[in-house]
């Protein structure tokens, strides 16, 4: 979920759909998760290397599902920009096969327990 919180690109503006279409297209395909890349807000609450590691198993981006939701929203976005990244992520635990959650749950054993729990 921390993916989610980096989402941040920059969009030129032209007349020419086709153009702007190609240039987000190629903003989609040429994107690295850089600090450098990211969101202000995402500077200032990820400060250590661990958080932006493309290889670290542990972090945010450095395992396939991280990766996948981060990439995956990114693309969503872009004909999503009105709705609530919340239908992302219940479509996406949803394909994960992972069952609906209370997003409210503040619990840590509650959240211990839906985390340990067998989904597949």
């Amino acid at each position: 979920m921390t993916s989610l919180l980096l989402y941040a690109s920059c969009y030129g503006q032209t007349k020419d759909k086709n153009k702007l279409d190609n240039s987000i297209k190629t903003q989609m395909d040429n994107y690295e998760l850089t600090p450098e890349t990211a969101h202000p807000n995402a500077k200032k609450l990820m400060t250590e290397e661990f958080y932006w590691s493309p290889i670290e198993e542990s972090g945010p981006f450095g395992n396939d599902e991280g990766s996948d939701a981060f990439y995956g929203f990114r693309q969503w976005r872009q004909s999503n920009k009105t709705i609530s990244p919340i239908v992302f992520l219940k479509e996406l635990i949803d394909g994960w096969g992972y069952p609906p959650f209370d997003w409210n749950e503040m619990d840590t054993t509650k959240i211990s327990q839906y985390i340990s729990q067998s989904h597949k």
